[in-house]
């Protein structure tokens, strides 16, 4: 799809999707939820948090999504 999708719920856990995926990674701002759907649809792990999280807890999930994408197989994304 081109246009933007209705979920059920936040973040979604799957559904209509855009053609392009997100790429794995740390994002520092929203990602577009229809990109990341379609990631998870193949196989990608969705780590989101709420904007009230902890510094030091964001700094914790940074580190693990960094340690454990890079140089993987594993493929994570993280939203904030």
């Amino acid at each position: 799809m081109t246009g933007t999708a209705k979920y059920d719920r936040n973040p979604p856990a799957g559904g209509a999707h855009n053609d392009v995926w997100l790429n794995c990674g740390v994002y520092g701002r929203p990602v577009r939820n229809e990109n990341a759907v379609h990631a998870l649809e193949h196989g990608a792990v969705w780590i989101t948090y709420r904007g009230s999280l902890a510094p030091a807890a964001i700094i914790t999930l940074r580190r693990f999504v960094e340690t454990h994408y890079k140089g993987t197989d594993r493929y994570l994304i993280l939203r904030g």
